[in-house]
């Protein structure tokens, strides 16, 4: 599947000081680890798995003995569906399309965690989970509004986006939505950059490693990719190859406050993450706001957990998100022009 390697130059060392360095304007995390580009480039080519006609798959969950699909549309009124491994077939769905006990109007993000499968509804402002040895539901509403919110561990919840909070994340109780504690801070940006716009300039896409600590997060206007550890609350993040951080999407209005505005020049970065035991995979545009497709992307960064390039991986066509599986060995998508479910082999 290699169609063509290449050797660059690579700076791997943690900037803990301004020293070489022209001053950031923006800084998300204290350390960070620069990338100047990747030692290996892949060409791959997507395959067709098989046709998914009447929803839209926004997120793939793989496991040893199936597919989850966690379709935004709701195929069959339907927001999750199991392609059975063995079978070869979608079993029956569950969560439906709605805004009524046990469904879900606007389905945000999912996780799956130790047999329980959530999904976040950001309208509603709850969270579903399904046991999925007793069949059992339970639904838990939240404090506020959140971005995202995915399954920490057996007793927390972890979200980001919060509207009543500037931190990077928020730790929720699992039974019964309340807030617990809040953390991470990012380091350096304008003063009068007031909360509201510190979330829209500062969002971002996470998943967890299965070890429950370690957080990754991909920003959407920053070439960057921040690992964050729960426990010890100390992070860096991976800024590059493009350095991409908008800042002149800044501005100041009328009342002397920035704001972040979304001008055609503004550049979208990470459109998507996804993580293995070993490895983050995040799906980067690179495309300004004005062209075609800004929010569809081809290139695929991928870094082990201590912040190593591990190979940058440039797709045939380009899709919206993908979703690895857990030994690492197939990369899920989907092409929204053709309904199909797409795979690589890793």
């Amino acid at each position: 599947m290699k169609n063509n390697v290449l050797s660059f130059f690579l700076t791997l060392t943690f900037l803990t000081s301004c020293e070489n360095h022209a001053e950031k304007k923006i800084k998300i995390t204290e350390n960070e680890l620069e990338i100047n580009d990747y030692k290996i480039i892949e060409s791959h080519s997507f395959k067709k798995y098989f046709d998914y006609i009447g929803g839209t798959p926004y997120n793939f969950i793989a496991t040893d003995s199936g597919l989850f699909i966690h379709d935004i549309d709701g195929k069959n009124n339907k927001i999750v569906h199991f392609l059975n491994f063995q079978k070869q077939e979608l079993t029956q769905g569950f969560i439906g399309k709605g805004n009524g006990l046990y469904e879900s109007f606007s389905p945000k993000s999912s996780s799956l965690k130790n047999g329980y499968f959530m999904i976040f509804d950001f309208t509603m402002r709850k969270v579903i989970e399904k046991n999925l040895i007793t069949e059992d539901f339970n639904e838990i509403k939240l404090p506020n509004y959140f971005d995202k919110i995915k399954i920490l561990n057996e007793e927390h919840l972890i979200g980001s986006g919060s509207k009543e909070s500037i931190k990077k994340f928020q730790v929720l109780n699992r039974s019964n939505g309340e807030l617990i504690d809040e953390i991470g801070d990012y380091i350096k940006f304008p003063e009068n950059l007031n909360p509201e716009e510190i979330r829209k300039y500062f969002q971002f896409s996470m998943d967890i490693n299965p070890n429950e600590f370690l957080v990754a997060s991909a920003y959407r206007w920053h070439d960057c990719i921040e690992i964050f550890n729960i426990k010890t609350r100390e992070s860096f993040s991976i800024v590059g190859p493009s350095k991409i951080d908008n800042y002149e999407a800044l501005v100041v209005n009328q009342s002397g406050e920035h704001i972040f505005e979304r001008t055609p020049d503004v550049q979208h970065c990470f459109l998507g993450i996804s993580v293995s035991k070993k490895y983050i995979y995040g799906l980067f545009s690179g495309k300004k706001d004005k062209e075609e497709n800004a929010f569809f992307g081809k290139e695929v960064f991928i870094y082990d957990w201590n912040g190593k390039p591990d190979r940058k991986i440039i797709l045939d066509r380009e899709v919206m998100t993908i979703s690895i599986s857990p030994d690492d060995k197939k990369l899920y998508a989907f092409d929204v022009d053709t309904s199909e479910v797409l795979y690589i082999d890793l």
